[in-house]
């Protein structure tokens, strides 16, 4: 039984006992530092917020971290890997300003960004993980190369996960830029910053795309395209979207499924050098991929840490669902203690990727809660 420790937010803190002190006692509790080496690289798996997201986590938070591990020899970077979809974070360049926008750069956090896939998301490691739905994926190559990895992650409703958690964070969070549109299933749309130039075309390996002699821009046959996502990495125009109205290839436990085998791929070889922190506060509806941030569903808990992907995921979403809902919010049902808020919220069995996880040797959903003071 894998154990999940815990610092519950108090609401009456002092100087001694902050939030910022109990994260680093998390820390020392988790004897993380024993397996790290002076001089290695760990990367300090986050989500720096899409732009006019209000709710991610807090730079205060990452720069705690920063410090423990600079405390155990290490030197961390932050990381994240770039959107598919064409946003303030689908490319490196972009990607670095809306960081630093939201406060991730020096004096608040000492730790370099690192986009993990690269400028335009074309750097990756293909990683096999034979898993009943890949048989290798493609992890963004600054992760992959790092000697240990910390996923920070803002607990929050999601809606084709349920709830995005470390497994999430982990998985579609550590999938190249392409990876993601394969992993969501959603077959390429070509949007009207289509020029013609007909990269698309030349690269399609299932020949789903051609050029409309009456637009003069590519088309996608939707019969033929399965969502391998190559078009995306080689238009320069940024002109092919995930086509998200018209469907995915896969239900929305599927997605789940294939984000675990994922998350699977992002730790490879990295036994024992892999920690979790899941930052029960703001827990919001949506992700904070959007461009918002709702109000939060319940109140603040606290910080949870693990060695176990899947078990700290489970308390995750088991101590949020013991809490009572907060009225007013887009939490319109479940709201009493011990309902289940985010099937509730989403109307999605968000079982799917805890019970894959577990299948696939990802971690356990058995765990032992462990309260620090």
């Amino acid at each position: 039984m894998s154990k999940v420790f815990i610092m519950s937010v108090d609401a009456h803190e002092k100087k001694e006992n902050n939030l910022l002190n109990k994260l680093g006692r998390l820390y020392d509790s988790l004897g993380f530092a024993s397996s790290i080496k002076v001089n290695e690289l760990v990367a300090i798996k986050t989500h720096f917020g899409e732009e006019g997201a209000t709710r991610y986590l807090r730079p205060m938070y990452l720069e705690k971290l920063a410090e423990c591990l600079r405390g155990s020899g290490a030197r961390p970077f932050l990381t994240d890997t770039n959107t598919y979809y064409v946003d303030h974070r689908h490319n490196a360049l972009e990607h670095l300003f809306t960081a630093m926008r939201h406060g991730f750069y020096p004096p608040a956090v000492s730790a370099p960004v690192v986009v993990a896939d690269g400028l335009l998301g074309w750097d990756y490691v293909e990683v096999p993980v034979d898993g009943v739905h890949f048989d290798s994926v493609k992890i963004g190559s600054a992760i992959w190369h790092a000697n240990a990895v910390v996923a920070a992650t803002h607990f929050k409703g999601h809606v084709v996960t349920g709830f995005g958690g470390a497994i999430k964070n982990m998985g579609m969070g550590c999938a190249s830029r392409a990876a993601k549109l394969t992993i969501h299933g959603a077959r390429a749309l070509v949007s009207d910053r289509c020029n013609g130039c007909g990269a698309c075309v030349d690269i399609c390996p299932r020949d789903a795309i051609s050029m409309d002699g009456n637009t003069g821009r590519a088309k996608v046959d939707r019969d033929l395209c399965d969502s391998c996502g190559e078009c995306s990495l080689h238009c320069f125009n940024d002109a092919i979207d995930p086509d998200w109205e018209g469907g995915s290839l896969y239900t929305r436990e599927e997605t789940q499924e294939r984000i675990a085998e994922y998350a699977l791929g992002s730790v490879k070889g990295k036994t024992g050098k892999v920690a979790y922190f899941n930052f029960l506060m703001d827990v919001t509806p949506e992700c904070d991929c959007e461009p918002w941030a709702d109000h939060p569903i319940v109140k603040d808990i606290g910080i949870l840490a693990s060695t176990d992907m899947v078990a700290v995921d489970e308390a995750s979403v088991d101590l949020v669902n013991q809490q009572e809902g907060i009225p007013g919010t887009m939490l319109k049902q479940g709201l009493g203690r011990g309902e289940d808020k985010f099937r509730a919220l989403n109307k999605v069995n968000w079982e799917a990727q805890l019970a894959h996880g577990e299948r696939i040797g990802l971690g356990a959903r058995e765990y032992e809660l462990v309260e620090l003071e």
